[in-house]
């Protein structure tokens, strides 16, 4: 589980770095918009989906980045064989010397470890041929509103900010919201020293008071803007596109009848021209036909000719092995004729034989000589004995032997 959850991430990753290579690549207006594509989001690639969408959306993201490097790869149409693409993707691949030993079972799903790599390395190629480089990063600066009268900026100043708030809240509410410290209760009033009570008195220069007016007016102003989200706006724009578009209808329901028109004469000129060419063409169209079959005739004889001479050819395979293996048991047999060695085998064995027996002989003359000498030494022996005196015998051991 580990394992898993570990490269489900590393394709999450993947799929992250994708999405910013090609957003760097300007992959919404260069790619979305020629290829008539919608955009993606960036794990799409991770996680399966619809196969056939993905895989041609893969197809199309390929020929789009091999295009930065020269390499001209048509963009697979939207009901293309899916084993078309994998094919001119491998091909491609080849060509440039990378991913060669992806296989074409893995790109079929249009999503998973092999389809991230690829379009990575083709994305980080396409980076290296835009001659693509970090830039110094710009911090915006925000630019001080002024007033111009192109802009739609209602401009109040501090009494008719107050002329507006006394619409809103009507006379009765500005009476009751005003309170008149001097009529209320002593109860009601709090304690108060007679210096904070006792009427303010202005020390300054009215002139100075003028010129100090003067200077922060300009900073008094209050600018209101018109608010996307109003519904008054909403009605107001809603009114002018009503009245544009009644403008332009009549101007447009014009051309429109003007054109519809046109392609009605057009389209009766086209079919009035469609019969008349039958007409003219029946005699060619009709040998068109019988020539048409008989070219289907043709074929459905070639086919069964093809059939028959694939069976020929097998058969004369079978043959020739036979007619190999006949060949090898020949020349098999030749060599053991023509070979001498056996001959010479024999012979050398013959004359060890030969020389075998013939000491044989030698050694069974000798044990005959020496057997032969044994029994004449023991006849000799036993006459002897037989004449020997059986006195003197006696004198010298004291026994007849």
């Amino acid at each position: 589980m580990k394992d898993t959850a570990r490269r489900q991430g590393d394709l999450v990753i993947l799929g992250e770095n994708l999405s910013d290579k090609l957003k760097m690549l300007d992959y919404d207006e260069k790619f979305l918009e020629r290829y008539g594509m919608v955009p993606i989001s960036r794990h799409y690639f991770v996680y399966p989906a619809d196969a056939a969408s993905q895989l041609r959306y893969f197809g199309t993201l390929v020929s789009w980045l091999l295009s930065f490097q020269g390499a001209d790869m048509q963009a697979p149409e939207e009901y293309g064989d899916p084993n078309e693409i994998c094919s001119q993707v491998e091909a491609e691949l080849r060509k440039i010397g990378k991913h060669e030993d992806v296989a074409k079972s893995s790109m079929l799903s249009g999503c998973g470890a092999d389809v991230l790599a690829i379009l990575n390395t083709l994305a980080q190629e396409a980076l290296r041929h835009n001659a693509w480089q970090w830039g110094r990063p710009v911090i915006p600066q925000e630019e001080i509103q002024r007033e111009a009268e192109d802009e739609a900026i209602s401009e109040l100043t501090l009494d008719q900010h107050e002329d507006e708030i006394e619409d809103v809240f009507g006379d009765d509410d500005a009476d009751d919201a005003f309170i008149d410290v001097d009529t209320m209760p002593l109860a009601g009033r709090p304690p108060e020293d007679e210096e904070k009570t006792q009427m303010i008195e202005a020390d300054i220069d009215a002139a100075a008071w003028r010129v100090e007016v003067e200077r922060v007016l300009p900073q008094l102003v209050v600018h209101i803007r018109n608010h996307d989200k109003d519904w008054r706006t909403h009605v107001e724009q809603m009114k002018a596109y009503e009245t544009k578009i009644a403008g332009s209808m009549t101007v447009t329901q014009t051309h429109l009848d003007k054109l519809h028109q046109e392609i009605s004469k057009t389209l009766e000129k086209i079919t009035a021209r469609e019969k008349h060419m039958n007409k003219q063409l029946e005699g060619t169209i009709n040998e068109f036909r019988v020539e048409h079959d008989k070219l289907a005739a043709k074929k459905e004889q070639y086919k069964a000719e093809g059939s028959r001479v694939s069976e020929l050819t097998r058969e004369l395979g079978d043959i020739g092995d036979e007619l190999d293996s006949v060949k090898q048991q020949m020349d098999e047999r030749g060599n053991n004729i023509s070979d001498q060695k056996p001959l010479v085998n024999i012979k050398q064995a013959l004359t060890r034989l030969k020389k075998e027996i013939s000491e044989m002989d030698l050694r069974i003359g000798v044990c005959q000589h020496q057997l032969m000498t044994a029994k004449v030494g023991s006849q000799a022996k036993m006459v002897n004995d037989m004449h020997r005196d059986p006195v003197d015998d006696e004198d010298n051991d004291g026994s007849w032997y």
